[in-house]
């Protein structure tokens, strides 16, 4: 397990009068790992485990949260393989947890 605390300046963005951000803070604005021009053939990787994040935020003062969503969990047909997402809001300590599996 590691911890730390990281400001990320600009990581929502404005909105009209709201701010907008995914809390995805590994994968954030990244490209897709698997392109449809990069294809060429089937692969298929074995990973080491499961994964697991854990991230806190702490909202500036005097921004709440409307609805926090998360995305919906997938898996393979066989159920191997998938992602599990939740998220747990307090909004009188203005802390936001996201969980992915």
């Amino acid at each position: 397990m590691v911890r730390y605390k990281v400001k990320v300046p600009g990581y929502a963005e404005a909105a009209g009068s709201k701010m907008v951000f995914a809390p995805n803070y590994f994968e954030h604005k990244s490209a897709a790992l698997f392109s449809a021009e990069r294809a060429s053939s089937r692969s298929f990787s074995i990973m080491p485990g499961p994964e697991h994040d854990d991230i806190e935020y702490q909202l500036p003062e005097g921004f709440v949260i409307e609805a926090p969503s998360s995305p919906p969990a997938s898996a393979d047909p066989a159920g191997v393989m998938g992602v599990r997402y939740q998220l747990a809001y307090k909004p009188k300590k203005g802390l936001l947890n996201y969980h992915r599996d």
